[in-house]
């Protein structure tokens, strides 16, 4: 444990290992470290960390706080109870089987986080190329993300406010749930939404239960499924070149419909779809 405070710091190339493990269902114990790397009181400044391993630790693996100049980038953590790796930047990093959100951090690069519980596997304002998995949490959570998958079991796979080249898969809810913007991006659910979100272009969103495959404000240019009684694609007001498909029920519903077609249609407007 480092006071609070510090800055001017680079902590490099080295592993710390401790002997806490994971039961299997999320308990962690075991004799050891607490924490791998954890910062207490101030939060500390210009710190960097980078090329480290760290594993078996009760709590923290690497904890620097978000929100000032603090970055990590090039390290991996695995089997700690709490945080894996907390900083304002992180880069090219992994945290595996953590007990609390794995990665959190402000702008999330090239990094991968595993959650064992109900936290999220990764947490960031902005994330790109990242990976991440939650058992019963949200598997990523942004508010932008760009070139991401997330996964989770009973939790969102990926939650966000804008999305673009996203993948979300959930088994019982949504796949990808977006706040505003999706572009490019795909959704699947076991029983929920595939894909939610204010304004879809370009996606597709798949639900194999009686969940919608997509479900939006306004479509352009999207592909719902659903496998049950959902609704292939909805879209609250205006879905346009959409197709919808539904096994047992309605493909496509909208409001105004422009050169769609589904298996079965709802639309109050219809101009030029079938």
């Amino acid at each position: 444990m480092l006071n609070g405070g510090l800055r001017n710091l680079t902590l490099a190339n080295g592993f710390i290992q401790g002997g806490v493990t994971n039961n299997g269902s999320g308990v962690y114990s075991g004799g050891g470290f607490a924490n791998g790397i954890y910062f207490s009181g101030n939060a500390p400044l210009n710190v960097l960390a980078s090329r480290l391993s760290i594993s078996g630790c009760s709590v923290y693996g690497i904890y620097l706080l978000n929100g000032n100049s603090t970055v990590v980038e090039a390290c991996a953590v695995r089997t700690v109870g709490g945080y894996g790796i907390v900083a304002s930047t992180i880069k090219s990093c992994a945290a595996m089987d953590c007990g609390n959100t794995a990665i959190y951090g402000d702008e999330v690069s090239d990094s991968r986080g595993q959650c064992s519980g109900s936290s999220s596997g990764l947490y960031a304002i902005t994330a790109q190329n990242c990976n991440g998995y939650s058992g019963s949490g949200s598997g990523l959570v942004a508010t932008t993300a760009q070139n991401c998958y997330g996964q989770s079991t009973s939790g969102d796979g990926l939650d966000t406010t804008t999305a673009q080249n996203c993948y979300g898969q959930s088994t019982s809810s949504y796949g990808l749930s977006i706040g505003g913007n999706a572009l490019n991006c795909y959704g699947v659910s076991t029983s929920g939404y595939g894909l939610y979100a204010i304004a879809a272009q370009n996606c597709s969103g798949y639900s194999s239960g009686n969940g919608d495959g997509i479900y939006t404000t306004t479509a352009q240019n999207c592909y719902g499924y659903s496998g049950g009684t959902g609704i292939g694609l909805f879209a609250s007001k205006t879905a346009s070149g959409c197709y919808g498909y539904c096994l047992s029920g309605t493909g496509l519903s909208a409001f105004i419909a422009n050169s769609c077609s589904g298996t079965s249609l709802n639309v109050t407007h219809n101009l030029n779809s079938y």
